[in-house]
Parts: C-alpha cells; sequence; structure tokens
C-alpha cells in the first residue's frame, strides 16, 4: 500500500498480483483490516502456495469506538500495529513464519529478530520517557487508528470520523466543546483522509493540525516522530 493511500479502500495493481503470484510467504496483518477482508481470497487465488503468516496472532484485538470511549463501538480495531508492544509480538510472528518456511537461515533470521526487538525496546522506553508526564491525557484524530498507542502510554484517543463518515454539524460541536474541556490544541490527522474538518476543529479552539503517519514505511524513525508530535500536541 503506498504513501498516502488508504488501508481501508485500496485494490492491489495488476504488477502487484503478478509479483504476488511469484511469492513463497504472505504477512498478514491479521486483525479484520477491510483490505484483507476484501482482498485476501482474491490474493490466496493468484498463488495457493503462499505461506500466509498472520503477523496479529496472539494479539489482543480492542473495541473500535465512535467518538469517546463510552460512545457506540463499531467493530474491532484493526491499527494493532501502532503500539509497539503489539509490534513486538507481530515481529516475533514473522520470524516464526520465516524459520518456519525457512529453517536453513534461523540462525540469521533470529540474528535479525533479536536485534530489533532492542530498537523496539528502545523506542518504547523513549515514548514512555517523552509521555510521562502526559497520562490520562486526551488527543483528537481524525481517523481512529492510535487507539492501541494509547492505551499503551494511558492516553485517550477521541475520533472526528465516525465510521468512515464525516461527523453532523451536531458530532462537530461536542468534538469542539470536549478539546476546550480537556484543553486540547492539536488534531493528529494522516494522508490519504479529509483534513477539512480537524482544520474546522482547530479553528474553532485556537489549535493546530498535525500529520502523523500511522503507515510509515520506517516503523522505529516513525515511532520517533511521533513521540515528538505527542509530546508537544498532548495537554
Amino acid at each position: 500500500i503506498p504513501a498516502g493511500a488508504s488501508a481501508h479502500t485500496y485494490e492491489p495493481t495488476p504488477s502487484q498480483l503478478k509479483d504476488l503470484s511469484k511469492a513463497k510467504i504472505y504477512v498478514k496483518v491479521g486483525s479484520n483490516l477491510d483490505f484483507e477482508i476484501v482482498w485476501m481470497d482474491d490474493l490466496l487465488s493468484v498463488n495457493s502456495d503462499m505461506y500466509v503468516i498472520n503477523s496479529s496472532k496472539n494479539i489482543r484485538l480492542r473495541t473500535m469506538y465512535t467518538g469517546e470511549e463510552e460512545h457506540g463501538h463499531t467493530g474491532l480495531d484493526p491499527h494493532v500495529w501502532t503500539s509497539p508492544n503489539n509490534a513486538k509480538i507481530m515481529v516475533k510472528n514473522i520470524y516464526e513464519g520465516l524459520v518456519a518456511i525457512d529453517p536453513d537461515n534461523e540462525e540469521t533470521y533470529k540474528q535479525n529478530y533479536d536485534a530489533y526487538l532492542i530498537k523496539l525496546d528502545e523506542a518504547d522506553a523513549r515514548l514512555k520517557a517523552a509521555l510521562a508526564g502526559k497520562k490520562g491525557s486526551s488527543f483528537i484524530v481524525y481517523h481512529p487508528a492510535w487507539g492501541y498507542f494509547a492505551e499503551d502510554y494511558g492516553l485517550h484517543e477521541i475520533s472526528i470520523e465516525t465510521e468512515g463518515k464525516e461527523p453532523s454539524a451536531q458530532d462537530m460541536q461536542k468534538l469542539i466543546d470536549k478539546a476546550k474541556e480537556k484543553g486540547i490544541k492539536v488534531i493528529f490527522v494522516q494522508k490519504g483522509f479529509s483534513t477539512a474538518s480537524a482544520n474546522t476543529i482547530a479553528g474553532q479552539i485556537g489549535g493546530e493540525v498535525v500529520e502523523v503517519d500511522p503507515l510509515a514505511k520506517d516503523y522505529i524513525d516513525n515511532l520517533n516522530r511521533v513521540s515528538k508530535a505527542f509530546e508537544k500536541g498532548l495537554a
């Protein structure tokens, strides 16, 4: 899924399907992501011999909520990877899958696995230090991709988007009131989604809109960027 595209609506290209036909392994997120619900059977039909790794195995899926957590839920939250703790489980699942299909290179995979776990632990420690005084803080995002991240660090995610739709005028007013009540001054957005509502709310609260990317290619580097954005943006 290229930068700026949505994991909920993306369609693979003919060239990607051609490449897929030669793949030995497919690592799926495995957390009820729309893309996989829609496409997984088609992907397997292109290459039924692929070894499929479920990278979310042993991860507890949380319920995704509209607005704040006391409001109505919309099913399971697929964005498991935004939590560094979940990322450790995902890396373990990928490592075990690689060893299962290529046992001759187990030692190399183990070295890489161990080295990456250290990087994840270091990133987690930096986040804990940056967010130490922010426990219990709320933040507003357009698309609710940061729920698992919020759970890791004792934060509360408030989503602008409701079941994939723009909020009503009444919902917008509630969000503005909530932001004022909680002293929220930053609205987080991501590429591929509308920023109109976020800009409107930011204008009403004298705040700013900040982009954070849950799909950045370099996971560790992005955690460091996210750490700085949340440290600055949380009241």
